[in-house]
């Protein structure tokens, strides 16, 4: 997980922000790698969707490794 976001003290970011690292470390558990920006699964969290939910970029890759 993302350490930096996750972490006891919660170095950077608000409750949001965690929650946006969280959702992108699941993705990553899913099996999903680093997508375009704007995505849950950018590659930086400032790309990130601003909402922690998926995009259809995010759901199509989902569905590539797991239909």
């Amino acid at each position: 997980m993302n350490r930096a976001f996750l972490d006891d003290g919660k170095k950077y970011g608000n409750k949001a922000a965690r929650r946006k690292a969280a959702a992108h470390e699941m993705g990553h558990a899913l099996g999903l790698d680093h997508k375009a920006n704007g995505t849950l699964m950018a590659k930086t969290m400032g790309h990130t969707s601003s909402d922690a939910r998926p995009t259809t970029t995010d759901r199509n890759g989902y569905h590539a490794l797991w239909d």
